[in-house]
């Protein structure tokens, strides 16, 4: 164990299977110390650290997470707006039955995409089938494309592939 780390954990801090440190004292602390910096912990806080390292920080919790997508800036209406057309695909076509596309074949979901859009551009906010909005059926065709061409472009870019 190097002299931080055991200056980390004699302050009661050990960091656990998931990247997380845990603080092991009951009590709230105000200061704590990370590879011989001092950092003040008001209760919870984000300080940020020489040579740009963040520590999001509360009196328990600390974790560097500040390369990390943040899944949370989606909001759930979009999921949910997904969800909902995939399950009127799914109970017209069967589950993932749109993952059977090939590539020859997105021109369908690119088209699908633009009907959706010129439809709701046009004014008609629900699609007169399924009766979501056109733009829940937009962000579903992306969200197929995406996924497809993430798809093929990771066959073509596998060397076993060829």
């Amino acid at each position: 164990m190097s002299r931080d780390m055991d200056k980390i954990w004699s302050e009661g801090l050990s960091l656990n299977n998931q990247g997380y440190w845990v603080d092991h004292n009951p009590q709230p602390r105000t200061k704590t110390y990370v590879n011989n910096f001092t950092v003040d912990m008001p209760g919870d806080c984000t300080v940020d650290l020489p040579e740009g390292a963040e520590i999001v920080a509360g009196p328990r919790l600390r974790k560097f997470d500040s390369d990390k997508i943040r899944m949370s800036l989606v909001p759930p209406i979009v999921y949910k707006a997904i969800a909902t057309v995939m399950t009127f695909g799914a109970n017209k076509y069967g589950d993932h039955n749109w993952k059977q596309c090939s590539q020859e074949d997105l021109w369908r979901y690119r088209d699908a995409m633009e009907r959706h859009w010129f439809a709701y551009r046009d004014g008609e906010y629900l699609d007169p089938e399924s009766k979501k909005p056109h733009l829940y059926h937009v962000a579903t065709n992306a969200a197929f494309l995406i996924y497809l061409e993430d798809k093929f472009r990771s066959a073509s870019d596998d060397p076993k592939s060829s």
